[in-house]
């Protein structure tokens, strides 16, 4: 069989195939005579039906509101959208929830762990690193058997700061950060701790030291676009399949192991044109991986190593893994690894470390992991708007069938959510804009599209304000002098962002100026 990839093709468009004879051949060196053509047309995009976000939060306390009212809601069906603004969100411990710890005197801890007890719930950052969640974490640390001083609340299933619990599906984070209470290197530090399965990050930072993920559902699928994973032992761990893609690995300090993997249905942890970054001593101390048991897969295709692991790749742990492989590894500049000494056998089992190209292909696959699951047309963002304009208070756009709504910026911070094609400043309430007047205003206002699951687009071009005067015509005459003043009148030697009052003298003597917003 012969197949050939394709991707990023338009929406609704007749595309033909063609291979032309003897275009490919068997091992024996037989060609295949005859071309072959066909005609495929791709699907239409799905069209969105409008709506708002179910919670828009800039606090702590409306966000444990906006999850418990997600969790218990009675319609668990439809997806319910938790827009959280830019600030840090630390999540109280629970008051009825205990747990004991390893320590010798046994201390009784409240939970710091928040739970996702319900399915199609998305969580949305206004800022990937300026939208941060973390948890409430005491200080109380003791001595384990390894001589380690570590938290009293270390431990997967304890330490927490978000788990979605067993059963729930469809979970969506996109543009912010789960980031740990616990400090580095004071044990297990979970930032999210995943029983459920169809689990989407876009663009999400999980920031932790040891166990920063946990995928605990051997039947799960999760998926991550982007974004980063931050630790330095085990610290993405646990079972089922799990593709990351364009994912910046951060290996924060000598020493340790990138993944620790279990139990899978079909690849494992795939790890697809990812990168792994930290700083230049931690080159040559590190493992990619150690086998948590027998049941175990991870492999990196086309991975760019800044930093490189030991020449080994793998370590000895429980058990010898299922496979630790690797296709096309490339250091910081793009040249090729040499994997020549990359473990052919870890824990007396025989491992083959190198893939073949056709492996890499296959296992490369989306949809060889996930099958009918598509995650990818949840993460596509809805198109960015054009034609943005500002009339006097009126802000006006040119919209898509594709967005659910759209999100008003003011340089950059998201003011106003709405689910038109214009928006009138003048409505929002004191203090949720600039007090400016808007016909002198400096500020910047932009729109950023939704998409289906909460996601928001890149913002788009800054709007413009429409003048009486918008040129000057000196097709006929020849310019002297151009001089530039502030609103103000006060000159400046070239314009600045805000409103510019251009004047030029002209050769037979007449002056014309410009208003000409910047």
């Amino acid at each position: 069989s012969v197949s050939f990839e394709y991707k990023q093709l338009d929406y609704n468009q007749s595309y033909t195939f063609t291979m032309p004879a003897n275009y490919v051949q068997d091992k024996s060196g037989n060609k295949y005579s005859e071309a072959i053509t066909f005609t495929f047309t791709t699907m239409n995009r799905p069209e969105v039906e409008k709506g708002l976000y179910d919670a828009t939060v800039s606090t702590v306390n409306e966000l444990v509101d906006a999850i418990n009212e997600a969790n218990s809601r009675a319609d668990k069906s439809t997806r319910y959208r938790i827009f959280i603004k830019k600030g840090t969100y630390r999540l109280p411990q629970s008051e009825t929830e205990t747990f004991i710890a390893e320590d010798p005197a046994h201390t009784v801890f409240h939970s710091p762990i928040t739970y996702i007890k319900a399915s199609n719930i998305s969580f949305i950052g206004e800022d990937r690193d300026e939208t941060i969640i973390t948890n409430t974490i005491g200080d109380e640390t003791y001595t384990n058997s390894l001589n380690q001083t570590v938290s009293i609340y270390e431990r997967i299933g304890y330490s927490d700061v978000l788990q979605i619990a067993n059963g729930v599906s469809g979970t969506y984070f996109q543009d912010l950060t789960i980031k740990s209470g616990i400090p580095d290197n004071r044990g297990r530090n979970i930032a999210l701790n995943d029983r459920g399965t169809k689990t989407i990050c876009k663009n999400v930072c999980l920031w932790a030291y040891q166990d920063t993920y946990v995928s605990n559902n051997s039947q799960g699928s999760y998926y991550f676009e982007g974004g980063i994973i931050r630790g330095r032992t085990d610290f993405i761990c646990g079972s089922g399949d799990a593709f990351y893609e364009k994912v910046n690995i951060i290996m924060c300090e000598r020493g340790g192991y990138i993944v620790a993997p279990r139990d899978n249905q079909k690849y494992g942890y795939v790890f697809k044109d990812c990168s792994i970054t930290g700083d230049a001593d931690v080159t040559g101390t590190y493992y990619l991986g150690r086998a948590w048991t027998s049941a175990a897969e991870t492999y990196f295709i086309n991975t760019t190593m800044e930093v490189q692991p030991a020449a080994i790749g793998w370590k000895d742990w429980n058990n010898g893994p299922t496979r630790f492989a690797e296709y096309n590894s490339m250091n910081a500049n793009g040249g090729e690894i040499d994997l020549s000494k990359r473990a052919t056998s870890i824990n007396d089992t025989p491992n083959n470390p190198i893939l073949t190209p056709a492996e890499a292909e296959e296992i490369g696959k989306l949809s060889n992991t996930f099958g009918d699951w598509q995650p990818t047309l949840l993460t596509e963002q809805a198109p960015v708007v054009t034609n943005v304009e500002l009339n006097g208070t009126i802000l006006s756009w040119t919209g898509n069938n594709y967005s659910l709504l759209y999100a008003v910026c003011e340089d950059g911070e998201v003011i106003a959510e709405t689910q038109e094609t214009s928006f009138d400043l003048s409505t929002l309430p004191a203090g949720a804009r600039s007090s400016e007047p808007l016909e002198v205003s400096a500020h910047q206002y932009t729109v950023r599209s939704v998409n289906q699951m909460g996601g928001m687009s890149e913002p788009s071009e800054v709007a413009t304000i429409p003048t009486g005067i918008h040129e000057i015509d000196t097709t006929d005459a020849t310019t002297v002098s151009k001089e530039i003043y502030t609103i103000d009148g006060k000159r400046i030697p070239q314009m600045r962002r805000g409103i510019n009052i251009v004047r030029y003298k002209m050769a037979d003597g007449t002056v014309k100026t410009v208003k000409v917003m910047k």
